[in-house]
């Protein structure tokens, strides 16, 4: 008889555990489920933008007509972007003389945090641009890492969410080069 009301007591939280344990799951599955490209099929154009460097300098997308273009939306709070910061400053470095430009667009922070993270990675020497969500906005960024590859044309012709390994920045890149 104690044994049964022990059990009793103890259903309300068992039922509580299964019900936390069922919504991890079905979050984390429908994150797996997310497409992770989108391989554009139409030509959509990458819309203008003008944006401030650190340093107050202004860059406009258009200025990169006629090269393959990497827009790369990032923040130095995510995981994902910090990791692979390191492998987009590698694939600069390969791509940069061949009419190439990475984007690396930060997504609503302080000056003072890019800085910090900067000065944690001081090898990154790709524009870093500022921005106040009214780009991110414009090209519908929902999760960072987000990236774009844009083509000498200005057409977008990749778009990825999450993190890029080696081989796939590779591959996109090849296929935006003129």
């Amino acid at each position: 008889m104690i044994g049964e009301i022990i059990i009793f007591k103890k259903i309300p939280q068992i039922a509580g555990f299964l019900l936390l344990f069922g919504l991890i799951v079905i979050l984390v599955l429908n994150i797996n489920d997310t497409p992770k490209t989108e391989n554009r099929t139409e030509s959509d154009k990458a819309s203008n933008f003008k944006l401030s460097t650190l340093d107050g300098y202004e860059i406009e997308l258009n200025e990169f007509k006629g090269k393959g273009i990497m827009i790369n939306f990032w923040a130095s709070w995510c995981g994902p972007c910090k990791r692979e910061m390191p492998l987009i400053q590698k694939v600069y470095n390969e791509y940069k003389e061949q009419d190439f430009e990475i984007l690396a667009v930060n997504v609503g922070e302080s000056k003072e945090a890019i800085n910090n993270f900067l000065n944690d990675n001081p090898l990154l020497n790709f524009p870093i641009l500022l921005e106040d969500e009214s780009i991110s906005n414009e090209y519908k960024v929902y999760y960072l890492p987000t990236t774009y590859f844009i083509n000498a044309d200005g057409d977008i012709v990749e778009h990825y969410v999450g993190e890029l390994n080696e081989d796939q920045l590779h591959r996109f890149i090849e296929s935006i080069l003129p």
